[in-house]
């Protein structure tokens, strides 16, 4: 598993290297720390934040947890994908605040879009 930092990376790959015959993957907690923090110096700057996935780590509150408060706190949209199998403990962090999107991505991009007041195509 590889995250990027957008706009300009870094990409950080945080699953452990288990070997070729390895079924299912490990988090390397280190690597998604360093995440967390690259993703933190770029909030000052940032207009949206997006996080691919509200994954087990989240749900446990750590990850990028403090990074997603943070950008709440400043009043920064936040795009989060969320699976079943986390949306309970993410609908506990998230609170009633919460707007569920379509899952194509021009409704996606719209939504972007008009987060960062662009003219939505």
């Amino acid at each position: 598993m590889d995250l990027a930092v957008l706009p300009d990376g870094p990409i950080v790959r945080i699953s452990e290297d288990r070997g070729s015959l390895a079924r299912g993957c490990i988090l390397d907690s280190g690597a998604l720390e360093q995440t967390v923090v690259a993703v933190q110096r770029r909030l000052e700057c940032a207009e949206l934040l997006i996080v691919n996935k509200f994954g087990k780590r989240e749900a446990e509150g750590k990850g990028l947890v403090p990074v997603i408060a943070e950008a709440l706190h400043r009043g920064l949209p936040v795009l989060i994908g969320v699976n079943g199998l986390n949306l309970a403990a993410f609908l506990t962090f998230a609170g009633e605040d919460v707007c569920a999107l379509p899952t194509n991505a021009p409704s996606v991009a719209k939504w972007c879009k008009s987060m960062i007041g662009t003219e939505a195509a």
